[in-house]
């Protein structure tokens, strides 16, 4: 409220500076001008605010076209005839100068008059159209943050419970197979686990810890299906400052093993980059299983795509390649320092 008092005075302050120039090569005198005008301006204050403030919300925004134009025609002569009698009474009792008076309670004065009355609404509307868009478009972009920021979380929550459950899974049938490995792979879940409490969460994690956590689970999911996977794997080790959003890589792994499973071999390959640029490529390839359903769809890829749209715009590339019995992912994403 303070800055609009602040913005508003300096509006009217340069409105009499400028106006009061160009009267000057009228009247040769620009202190006396600018007293003048001064003097005269509350009228054109009163028309400029009751256009903005009272007939344009009342009238104009809610589309009574004619009533809003009538409101204002009147207005502007009433302010027209009330500006004329404060010029006249200015130059004929304060300075004494009647037939200059006499000249704006005239025709030609009070057309002068309304021509600057009609300069300043037209200019005054246009300035508070464009901030009222203004402020409507900020208003906009917040909401169309907090539905992004719903919708992304929305998606984080479909993913979770969905991986947290096939890891306990995994978990409870190498217990019951290996209890070493069962063991090992509960280690690796613990880690797991901490990552998706405290930093799932979160908007964008390093991606040293995103490495760290897409370690632990190709590790229990390489136990768990030591005997039919042959899986390879190429993860460059990371210790810089570049974060990533979380889960989005380990949707596409996660994905590559759930439609490998069957009961016969099978094959993954998972490899991850960084080049100088700071484009982060993975690339997944793993065998379909007979009983695989359309690799390019699931809840799993269509989240990844969805956030990936609304996380990296025009910073990411996906590609999806169905070849014979191979899928394969390559999902390159422009990091920011």
């Amino acid at each position: 409220m303070k800055k609009e008092v602040v913005y508003h005075i300096i509006f009217w302050i340069l409105y009499l500076l400028l106006w009061s120039a160009q009267d000057y090569v009228y009247f040769n005198d620009y202190t006396a001008v600018l007293l003048r005008n001064a003097i005269t301006i509350p009228s054109l204050l009163a028309i400029a605010y009751i256009n903005v403030y009272v007939l344009l919300p009342k009238f104009l925004f809610k589309k009574k076209y004619h009533l809003y134009l009538g409101f204002l025609l009147v207005s502007i002569l009433l302010t027209t005839f009330t500006y004329a009698l404060n010029h006249y009474a200015y130059f004929t009792y304060f300075i004494t100068n009647k037939s200059m008076g006499d000249f704006f309670m005239s025709t030609q004065g009070m057309l002068a008059l309304l021509t600057e009355i009609l300069v300043l609404v037209g200019f005054s509307m246009s300035i508070f159209l464009l901030r009222e868009r203004y402020y409507k478009e900020k208003i906009l972009e917040e909401i169309q943050k907090k539905k992004l920021e719903i919708e992304l979380k929305s998606l984080k929550e479909q993913m979770n419970p969905h991986f947290l459950f096939n890891s306990l899974n995994s978990i409870y049938m190498m217990l019951d197979k290996d209890l070493d490995k069962g063991k090992e792979m509960l280690l690796r879940f613990s880690d797991m686990l901490s990552h998706q409490i405290y930093e799932v969460s979160q908007d964008l994690i390093p991606l040293e810890k995103e490495i760290e956590h897409l370690k632990n689970y190709i590790g229990i999911e390489s136990i768990r299906h030591n005997n039919l996977a042959t899986i390879e794997t190429d993860i460059m080790e990371y210790k810089g400052g570049l974060k990533i959003s979380p889960m989005i890589l380990l949707s596409l792994i996660e994905n590559a093993f759930k439609h490998s499973l069957d009961n016969e071999p099978y094959q993954i390959n998972i490899k991850l980059s960084l080049n100088s640029e700071n484009h982060l490529i993975l690339e997944t390839e793993n065998s379909i299983a007979n009983k695989s359903k359309n690799d390019s769809s699931g809840i799993g890829l269509a989240n990844v795509k969805r956030r990936l749209s609304l996380i990296y715009p025009e910073k990411h590339e996906l590609e999806l390649k169905k070849e014979k019995a191979r899928f394969k992912v390559i999902l390159k994403i422009t990091l920011d320092d």
